[in-house]
Parts: C-alpha cells; structure tokens; sequence
C-alpha cells in the first residue's frame, strides 16, 4: 500500500518485516482479511495514544471477546463442512448402502479370520507336539519318524437348485412368421418342460 496507510517502497525489508510484527496482523488458517489489514494499518497510523489502566483493560476484554466470537463461527463454519462431507459420503454420490450386506460382510469376514488363526493355532500345536517328540526320541537314543501336519480336509455338501426356463411361443397367425425354433428343437424343450 503506498503511504500515508502503507510504507514507502524504498523501506528495507528487514524493518518492514519488524514493523509487520508489530502490527500485530492475524491471519485465520493462513488468510489475512481486509478488514484485519486495514485495522492495523490505521490503527499504526493513528493509534499512537495511551490507554490508562481501565481503558487498556476493557480493549483486552473486547479483543478477547471478539477473539471468542470469530473462534467459535469458524469452528461452527468447519462443523458445517465436516457434517455436509459426512452427508455426502454417507449418500456416496447416489450408491445407497445396505446395513445388512454390510453386517452379513463383516460375520465373513470375522469367520474366515477366526477359522485362519484357528488352523494355524493347530498346526503350531502339531509343530511343538513334533518337537517334543523328536527330543524325547533322541534323549531315549530312539529312532524319530515325525508325523506330516494333515489340514482337516473342507466338506463339500451338494445342493440342488431348481431353476425354471419359460418358453414362449407363437402362432404364425399372431406373429406374421414361422417358429423360431426347427419341429425337433421345439419337441425337446416340449418334453423337458413336461418332466
């Protein structure tokens, strides 16, 4: 800002910084607004009087207060970011979520964890079972055959399923053309749908 508000050009850069302290300018998450710069500005202009102990008394209580109040509209500000983020990744930009999956995902995959450390717990066991085994055998001077760790095979249950085909036809009346299914082809789905 050019003089009388700002500072002439030709001003050192280190006594220009000095002076910007002592200006004391706030910035809010890195922004410095106008009407905080234009505060300052004036205020080194012409704030140069001295406050008695009352009055510098009362300016800390407003500053404190006007602290207070500009603190809490901006946590306010980011409670509404926060909240409308949520929102949206709740809605996830039109991708519903279904409680149930979600739950029926989570038994799937605790299970599987749980059945996993289960069958390593086991083979561990197996492992240290061995090991005592073959120390015992060499302690008795003993030949040691070690015993192959066998994972508990998975059972397989067979399921029938019943599926249902509908087939349509038409008559060359209704359509305007032949069958599209050939006299053999047509006896077979007839005799498949009859069982």
């Amino acid at each position: 800002m050019p003089p009388p508000l700002g500072l002439p050009p030709e001003t050192p850069d280190d006594q220009l910084k000095k002076i910007m302290l002592k200006m004391g300018v706030r910035s809010v998450d890195g922004y410095v607004y106008f009407n905080e710069l234009l505060y300052r500005c004036m205020r080194r202009l012409y704030g140069s009087f001295r406050l008695n102990k009352q009055m510098y008394i009362i300016e800390l209580k407003t500053q404190y207060k006007i602290y207070n109040m500009t603190l809490k509209q901006l946590q306010a500000s980011r409670k509404e970011i926060i909240y409308e983020s949520f929102f949206k990744k709740m809605i996830g930009a039109g991708k519903s979520v279904n409680p149930f999956l979600l739950q029926m995902y989570f038994h799937i995959s605790f299970n599987t964890w749980l059945n996993h450390t289960r069958r390593e717990a086991k083979r561990e066991r197996h492992c240290l079972k061995q090991e005592k085994l073959r120390n015992k055998a060499i302690a008795l001077n003993k030949p040691f055959v070690p015993v192959d760790y066998e994972e508990d095979e998975e059972q397989l249950v067979e399921v029938s399923i019943e599926i249902e085909k509908s087939i349509y036809y038409t008559s060359e009346e209704e359509s305007g053309s032949s069958f599209d299914l050939s006299e053999e082809e047509a006896e077979v789905e007839f005799a498949q749908a009859q069982q």
